[in-house]
């Protein structure tokens, strides 16, 4: 297979107390699938830290790519995002998911 098989979607605004936590197991979880999987979580317009916390973990984790859109709203956001992935599916769980590693 060529690419992820998959794409997990998130976008997220002014979430800077939790992005941590729910995306770690994301990223956890992505890790150990059976296929690869990439994670792109979309910086919808925030006002606090939370583009800085993505940042930081796209440098430790090659699977998660940060996009940051300036125009809040999650729809729009998202729909901008989608023509930038390129998993065979793609799943777009809430930002404050946490998900055991066998998701």
């Amino acid at each position: 297979m060529d690419g992820p098989g998959a794409t997990v979607l998130i976008a997220t605004r002014n979430r800077a107390e939790h992005i941590a936590a729910s995306l770690t197991t994301v990223l956890e979880s992505a890790r150990d699938a059976p296929f690869p999987v990439e994670v792109v979580v979309v910086d919808d317009g925030s006002t606090d830290h939370t583009g800085a916390i993505l940042d930081g973990f796209a440098h430790a984790w090659p699977m998660l790519r940060v996009l940051h859109d300036p125009l809040p709203g999650k729809s729009g956001t998202l729909n901008r995002a989608l023509g930038q992935v390129v998993g065979t599916a793609v799943c777009s769980p809430t930002a404050d998911v946490h998900v055991p590693r066998s998701w």
